[in-house]
């Protein structure tokens, strides 16, 4: 498992830092919202719902529904409703069945409330009138239901609202904020965690990269001034430092391909092109590309492989997933020096094994050595080859893995 890298000055902290700074003020945010403004919050809330009322006893003021419409409202809104002329005739009021006295309830209020809408200029007022006994407060509005130019004409709409208090509510969402900013916050800082991480990765690859360039480079570089400064007339050490110029050039080469190679495999721009070729074929030109190593360093590759096993798959691509898993056993094959290829057929499944006797690959780092940013504790390099051999396997819809042992060797395999 990758360490957690808290180097302040790292890009990779500084993401983290700066999605978590982002979550803590949003929750910061939403308490100062509910707690703070929750009250001033409901006050509106609680207008605007009565002047919706308002607005639908208005609409149906004359209407044969009338009455119905303003009993339904007032038991639904749970507000106190009452209507009456401006001499004072009652037309509707909970209270009474007579209608010819304004009730019991409100009526200081309602002498408030309609003194000021006959100041007010607009057609309707609210007041939010203080209770001195209790903690309810009570939202009281006024407006006229028609609008004649004479007052004496006019029908007043009072509309009574109670303001509970809300310090038992902002308590219970002091209670639940509680809970909710501990979940998003713990949510927060894993999500920014993996978030970061992702967004450095290419750095992290770049570096790594970088690191595998300047090597072949201050070589191509050194022998290049040898060659120019000591070793120019002289041709034995030209050629050896030549050697060396054009092995570091092919290790650059190489390295540069396959960061190309894994890009286009990524962003799609190398599609599976499939037709039907035979694996062992296929294999035998790989191999004899191997010639040197066998003939020079003392290598043997030995393939084990039916006369004729016909896959339909990307050619190109399934040779160089061959190639990069043989390179990989040739580097870590071991003092034998032995890499065995094998490909057998079941069940209409053509499965391939790569096999070398070499060092082996820790249990830990198994499930590991597939990730292209991720160096092994017995690799060098940046891991492009195996992260290329993933992402064609995985283009194929293929199944693949490794089987290891440290010390005894590795087995990797795959099946079209």
């Amino acid at each position: 498992m990758r360490k957690i890298n808290f180097n302040r000055k790292s890009l990779n902290f500084r993401l983290w830092l700066y999605f978590a700074a982002f979550a803590l003020l949003l929750m910061a945010i939403l308490w100062f919202l509910q707690i703070f403004f929750l009250n001033a919050y409901y006050q509106d809330m609680k207008i605007r719902e009565t002047a919706k009322v308002a607005s639908a006893i208005e609409n149906r003021f004359g209407g044969d529904d009338f009455l119905d419409t303003i009993k339904e409202l007032s038991i639904t809104n749970d507000m106190y409703i009452h209507i009456e002329t401006f001499d004072g005739s009652i037309i509707f009021s909970p209270a009474t069945e007579e209608r010819r006295r304004p009730s019991y309830a409100y009526v200081s209020e309602m002498a408030m409330v309609r003194g000021q809408l006959l100041q007010s200029a607009g057609p309707h007022v609210s007041v939010i009138i203080p209770e001195t006994r209790t903690d309810t407060n009570t939202l009281a509005y006024a407006s006229y239901l028609n609008q004649s130019p004479l007052p004496f004409n006019r029908v007043i709409l009072y509309i009574f609202s109670p303001l509970y208090p809300v310090d038992s509510t902002v308590s219970i969402l002091r209670t639940q904020l509680a809970y909710v900013t501990v979940i998003s916050l713990l949510l927060a800082f894993a999500l920014s965690y993996f978030l970061s991480r992702r967004l450095t990765l290419p750095k992290d690859v770049m570096a790594n990269v970088s690191h595998d360039l300047r090597t072949p480079l201050t070589m191509v570089k050194s022998y290049a001034e040898m060659i120019r400064d000591i070793s120019g007339d002289n041709p034995e050490k030209r050629n050896a430092h030549l050697s060396v110029i054009i092995e570091e050039a092919d290790r650059l080469n190489l390295l540069v391909n396959d960061m190309l190679t894994l890009s286009g495999v990524q962003s799609g721009a190398l599609p599976l092109e499939k037709s039907c070729f035979n694996m062992k074929d296929a294999i035998e030109s790989i191999l004899g590309c191997y010639s040197l190593y066998s003939e020079n360093e003392g290598y043997t590759f030995t393939l084990i492989c039916g006369s004729s096993v016909a896959v339909t798959a990307d050619q190109a691509k399934i040779k160089q997933v061959i190639s990069n898993l043989v390179n990989n056993a040739v580097k870590y094959c071991g003092q034998d020096k032995q890499i065995i290829i094998s490909v057998n057929e079941n069940d209409g499944r053509v499965r391939c094994e790569i096999e070398d006797h070499g060092q082996g690959i820790p249990q830990n780092e198994i499930g590991k050595i597939w990730d292209r940013y991720y160096i092994g504790s017995t690799a060098g390099g940046t891991g492009l080859g195996l992260a290329i051999v993933k992402e064609m396997l995985t283009l194929h819809g293929a199944k693949f893995g490794v089987k290891s042992e440290p010390g005894k060797g590795s087995t990797f395999w795959f099946e079209l």
